[in-house]
């Protein structure tokens, strides 16, 4: 980990300061008017700059970052009363996003830049979020005007989340945790589990919580973490509250989902908690019962925070407070055991139509507007309802899922595009409703464009029609990997194809006609792979053991004949999917 300082000030007496930078203004050598002061690094491709601003009544401070030349680079611009991100790209200015901001002596600021994603961090909250893949290194430095200055710049390379812990350790040894209240113990988490025997069980020892009286609170993590995917397996007994906590600044600053043994219509609650005053951003019903197991996740993505009990979406809300930092174990008036903490990045973006986009899309051909989370495709006057495309701005999308609500005009039709690479190679499925004019009104279809040439892979009776909800909306959701691409209406699978060359590309949203098509809620993500289950150290050497408790032992082989079978040994209870990875197979005449 590197870190590195930076301390600016006028080196100068304040008249003669002035001058000087009225001088540098009229050359207008830079956008914000003065020399930039660079650090001596470049950054790494996910970067955060975190740094103190002294403000002044006039002028302004301008943070430079991925600094190529004088001609491309993204620049942050701080003047009294907002904040302003711009890109700079061969030379031509695109502002990717303004917000209004109160700034004074002091005051933190963060510059969090990912793949896609920048948001600027105004003490302890995101005021700004932008998309532009355009740059991603280069030089930092920054430019003052007047008397705003900057100091204490930090530059912090941010790698992938990856964070596990099952508490198998010696008695004492608290490992990654700081405890800040409450008391904290390892514990077996079954009677007849001891030191003696921990290597029989996959899961020998858990995390005690004690808070009889008041709460209990362990943290651990990195300020700079965000974007992540954070679970926790939790055992509460007796009353009060359990619950786990991201974006943790400290043991008075952080959001929390805390569930309650008492019903009620707050019994389930994501909190804000700031200098330790806690507001209810959003509640429900349902209790847990005491002595039982149970999966709790918090997944935070740019501008929303997601829950989960056992993998059940529980709260989806807009959320901006904090915008980073590490994860925390929480009890209330109880005590609660808590073991296989895991963490891990999860690049998830939504986009519900409610304020500006920032750069996330672009436009190909048509009208697109937004209102009340509603985005509408129409055609433009002249045009005789040809294609329209909204293409998500970043390049390097594969092995991804795109997810959206769509709605065909009365009579056009609409789709969703994977794999965009122009607007002469794109896969889309579409469909159109039963009195469009379009010639496959009534169907959908799955159609590939390779050089402008379009090639339909499937045409069948519209499965989408008959799921639609009360809006006249379908929800799809199309996953593309290795070659594959899968279209699921709800739970239902209702197209599928193959082409190893179908690897990687852009999503959009796609529509056609005279009439408008609209979409709403839009989720793209990059799901991390999956793991292997856990198997008792002793049960994987043990000769006799190993051959079924091993990963490779929950398929028993069993030979018929000729032929092969393969039996899972566990127990489903209700539905189960089944995927295997494809491949081309190549046979030679005759074998």
């Amino acid at each position: 980990m590197r870190i590195f300082e930076l301390h600016l000030r006028p080196p100068m007496k304040p008249l003669f300061f002035r001058f000087v930078l009225a001088l540098l203004v009229v050359c207008g050598s830079q956008p914000a008017g003065a020399a930039i002061s660079f650090l001596d690094d470049e950054a790494e491709p996910q970067v955060n700059l975190s740094f103190k601003v002294r403000p002044a009544p006039s002028g302004s401070l301008s943070v430079f970052f991925d600094h190529r030349d004088d001609k491309n680079f993204y620049v942050l611009e701080l003047s009294p009363a907002a904040a302003t991100l711009r890109a700079m790209v061969k030379g031509k200015a695109t502002t990717l996003g303004t917000a209004a901001v109160k700034t004074k002596a002091g005051s933190s600021v963060t510059i969090k830049r990912r793949r896609w994603v920048m948001q600027i961090v105004l003490d302890r909250r995101v005021v700004l979020t932008a998309y532009d893949s355009s740059f991603d290194s280069g030089r930092i430095g920054a430019s003052m005007v007047g008397l705003w200055n900057w100091s204490q710049a930090r530059v912090q390379p941010v790698e992938e989340v990856y964070f596990a812990d099952d508490f198998t350790r010696a008695a004492g040894e608290e490992g990654e945790w700081k405890t800040a209240s409450g008391k904290w113990t390892l514990t077996a988490t079954s009677d007849s589990i001891s030191a003696r025997n921990a290597e029989m069980s996959a899961n020998p020892f858990a995390f005690k919580a004690g808070a009889p009286g008041g709460t209990a609170l362990a943290q651990s993590g990195r300020w700079f973490w965000d974007n992540y995917d954070a679970q926790m397996s939790v055992r509460p007994s007796g009353r009060g509250a359990i619950g786990l906590a991201i974006y943790v600044q400290d043991a008075r600053n952080y959001l929390a989902f805390w569930w309650s043994a008492q019903d009620g219509p707050s019994a389930r609650r994501l909190v804000r908690v700031i200098d330790g005053r806690a507001v209810v951003v959003a509640r429900s019903a349902g209790a847990w019962l005491p002595g039982q197991w149970y999966r709790l996740g918090v997944r935070s993505s740019p501008g929303f925070i997601e829950t989960f009990i056992d993998g059940v979406p529980v709260f989806r809300v807009r959320e901006n407070a904090f915008g980073q930092g590490g994860i925390a174990l929480l009890a209330e008036k109880t005590t609660a055991d808590f073991d296989d903490v895991k963490v891990r990045s999860y690049e998830w973006f939504r986009e519900d139509f409610v304020g500006a986009s920032n750069g996330a899309w672009n436009k190909q051909g048509g009208s697109w507007s937004t209102q009340n989370g509603v985005l509408r495709s129409g055609a433009l006057a002249g045009d005789g309802g040809k294609t329209r495309l909204l293409v998500a701005s970043r390049s390097d999308w594969q092995a991804y899922q795109f997810i959206a609500s769509a709605k065909a005009g009365p009579t056009g039709a609409c789709g969703l595009v994977v794999g965009y690479r122009d607007d002469r190679n794109y896969t889309v499925f579409r469909w159109a409703g039963p009195q469009s004019t379009l010639p496959f009104r009534g169907r959908q279809q799955l159609m590939r464009y390779q050089n402008g040439k379009a090639v339909i892979i499937a045409d069948e009776k519209a499965k989408v029609l008959s799921q639609l909800d009360k809006n006249g909306f379908a929800r799809l959701r199309l996953r593309l990997e290795g070659g594959a691409l899968t279209v699921y209406s709800g739970a239902d699978l209702i197209a599928q194809m193959v082409d190893e060359t179908l690897g990687s590309g852009r999503p959009a949203l796609w529509s056609q006609g005279l009439k408008e098509a609209s979409f709403r809620d839009v989720v793209m993500f990059f799901p991390p792979p999956p793991e292997a289950p856990r198997v008792p150290p002793r049960m994987e050497e043990d000769a006799v053991m190993s051959g079924w408790a091993s990963a490779a032992g929950e398929w028993p082989l069993r030979t018929i004949g000729n032929t092969y079978e393969y039996w899972n040994s566990s127990e489903f209870f209700g539905d189960a999917t089944l995927e295997f990875a494809w491949r081309r197979a190549t046979y030679a005449r005759g074998k």
